[in-house]
């Protein structure tokens, strides 16, 4: 993966917003963090690999840009979410979520399991909880995945979330589903390649997509593969 500064380079760069912003003992240092280091870039780079959309690829190799705020994003949840797997460094990964807070808007607790493939478009006030999610999982700014009293959806592959919208509670979710902008799908099961949208009278309403789920467009490969578990 080509990445836009040396791993040192990157990893001092975190950490000086770190220092920054929650000045206190706690530093990104220690075995635990080269290990949790290393396999974030790992992971990042394997999801970055079936991403065709502009700026994830240079001379057909993943790319990886810091100031590209969407993949900064990635990256930072992934280097919390690694930590956690590591070590459960809770002072540190609870730093790396407040710094993707405070730079991206974005609420994706480090506890949490995103699939090995997924992607976030433009993460400001982007919430996802703790809920089962397939690859091919796309997040645009301004959506939620969330519980109610404590109960998440369950998300099959292909599932594409776009503006505004919200997918709440104790529901199923086929693999190729589409939630359009400024839809509230409330403890509501919906079946494969449906797409789910708000009419003009404020009504949800669910379809069949009539063409490839939204979600392919940004992926390489077709969304209904089946990739196999990796084990970082």
């Amino acid at each position: 993966m080509q990445i836009s500064l040396s791993k040192n380079e990157l990893h001092s760069f975190v950490s000086t917003q770190l220092n920054h912003f929650f000045p206190d003992k706690f530093v990104l240092e220690g075995s635990d963090v080269d290990l949790a280091f290393d396999m974030a870039l790992s992971r990042l780079e394997y999801c970055f690999s079936f991403i065709s959309y502009n700026g994830y690829h240079k001379d057909g190799v993943p790319n990886f840009n810091h100031l590209h705020s969407d993949q900064y994003a990635q990256f930072i949840w992934l280097l919390s979410n690694s930590l956690w797997r590591v070590s459960k460094n809770e002072p540190l990964c609870n730093k790396l979520f407040s710094l993707n807070k405070t730079l991206n808007s974005l609420c994706c607790m480090y506890n949490t399991e995103l699939p090995d493939v997924f992607m976030f478009l433009h993460c400001v006030g982007t919430v996802i909880g703790k809920a089962q999610i397939d690859n091919f999982f796309v997040a645009a700014h301004n959506t939620t995945v969330g519980a109610q009293k404590y109960v998440y959806p369950k998300i099959g592959k292909g599932f594409g979330i776009l503006s505004g919208a919200s997918i709440i509670g104790d529901c199923t979710v086929g693999d190729g589903v589409s939630v359009g902008a400024r839809s509230f799908v409330y403890q509501k099961n919906i079946l494969d390649n449906h797409v789910v949208f708000t009419n003009d009278e404020g009504k949800l309403c669910m379809k069949l997509h009539e063409k490839p789920p939204y979600t392919q467009q940004y992926f390489n490969v077709p969304i209904s593969t089946d990739l196999p578990k990796v084990n970082w």
